[in-house]
């Protein structure tokens, strides 16, 4: 029976990196494995002739034995920041006060999604931080989430290409989103890891409480 991975996750969770790792070992079982940011819909045909990896944000599905999801998730703080940095990359300008509207409702999307997944079954949670901290121990949990059959170091073999280095390199040299990996030239911010030490610079104090009350729901 083929399968439908969805990657998705919220904005600036990782979730591009672990697109990346989920691609490579489905083509590893399955060398017909196919893979981009389609619309749901289309992702759902293209896996009646294969297994399908699917590059989204905040997509869940009803429970069915052929969609499995792969979900990302950071702290709300940390994704405020991180978009608001992307923003100013993106328009090279001072990020404007109206803009936080966009985010929150981002973050709120994406606790929703987390707490739909989390009842839904056949879902694998990837933390922001276990990606930075160990990136083979992410894959190695992947793989078996995905059965599948790979031993230690060709899943090495595949994490090497998805280092923090490795990745910000390769986004240096592109200037549209890669269709392959789904990588674009911004992806990476300035900052790396956990962004507590920024928070008090970039986020206003009432857009902070707001979201540290996202945390306890």
């Amino acid at each position: 029976m083929n399968k439908l991975i969805v990657v998705s996750g919220g904005f600036r969770t990782g979730s591009t990196v672990v697109f990346n790792l989920c691609r490579e070992l489905m083509l590893k079982k399955n060398p017909a494995c196919e893979s981009g940011g389609v619309p749901l819909l289309i992702a759902m045909e293209r896996v009646l002739e294969t297994d399908y990896v699917l590059k989204a944000h905040n997509v869940h599905t009803p429970f069915t034995e052929k969609i499995l999801h792969v979900y990302t998730v950071r702290d709300p703080l940390e994704v405020a920041v991180s978009l608001k940095l992307l923003r100013e990359r993106l328009q090279k300008a001072p990020f404007p006060t109206s803009g936080w509207f966009s985010i929150i409702q981002k973050v709120r999307d994406a606790m929703e999604c987390t707490s739909i997944l989390k009842r839904r079954g056949g879902v694998a949670f990837i933390e922001y931080e276990a990606i930075l901290s160990s990136l083979i121990g992410v894959a190695t949990s992947i793989a078996r989430f995905l059965d599948v059959d790979l031993g230690p170091r060709g899943i090495a073999k595949i994490v090497r290409k998805y280092t923090l280095q490795e990745v910000t390199e390769y986004c240096d040299k592109i200037d549209e989103v890669c269709e392959v990996t789904q990588y674009r030239q911004v992806h990476i911010g300035p900052y790396q890891g956990r962004t507590n030490e920024k928070v008090r610079e970039h986020l206003p104090q009432r857009i902070a409480d707001e979201l540290r009350g996202f945390r306890t729901k």
